[in-house]
């Protein structure tokens, strides 16, 4: 059957998974909401916002800040891994991105960088080209405010097979419940 204007089309929900690594479609957004979630449970004070349409002009971040008196913003997303654009490693630790269309906040980073080393967490740095996290629908909606983005290294990105190291994941994990633990502590 061929599809009509109008129709709803997605990938099949393949879930292939190994001792390693998890392959399915949708890792992109569900990555990221886990991860922020884990950050949400370790503080005690904080606002989880979560978006659509990144890909599409930033309007759900957009959206939401219009209603929020951000003071900062730690953005949580998936980045490519393994990928010729991309610095970043599958298997090589969470990811702090120094620049994207914007720079990540000097301090901010800093202290994410000072939580990986103190817990001895497996990290890595990239800077990314052209392109920009949900930040930039924060810009659009109130303007600069301090941010730094944490990524989740995927292979396949907005493909049927985006694959995620297991150890990636857990690491994203671990490293935003430790950086819950030093912001609490403040």
């Amino acid at each position: 059957d061929k599809a009509a204007i109008g129709d709803f089309v997605a990938y099949e929900r393949n879930w292939l998974e190994d001792d390693k690594l998890i392959m399915t479609p949708g890792l992109d957004n569900s990555l990221g909401v886990t991860v922020g979630i884990r950050l949400l449970e370790a503080l005690s004070a904080a606002t989880l916002v979560i978006t659509v349409q990144e890909e599409m002009g930033f309007h759900g971040a957009r959206k939401a800040v219009e209603t929020l008196k951000l003071k900062k913003a730690y953005v949580i997303d998936v980045t490519y891994a393994d990928n010729p654009c991309s610095s970043v490693k599958s298997g090589g630790g969470v990811s702090f991105c120094v620049k994207d269309k914007y720079f990540a906040d000097k301090k901010m980073l800093n202290e994410l960088i000072a939580v990986a080393k103190t817990e001895s967490i497996k990290y890595q740095l990239e800077v990314v080209g052209a392109e920009s996290s949900d930040y930039a629908g924060i810009v659009n909606g109130i303007g600069i405010v301090p941010y730094v983005f944490i990524c989740i290294p995927i292979k396949n990105m907005h493909s049927s097979q985006e694959t995620v190291s297991k150890a990636d994941f857990e690491t994203a994990i671990e490293f935003v419940k430790a950086l819950g633990r030093k912001i609490d502590d403040k």
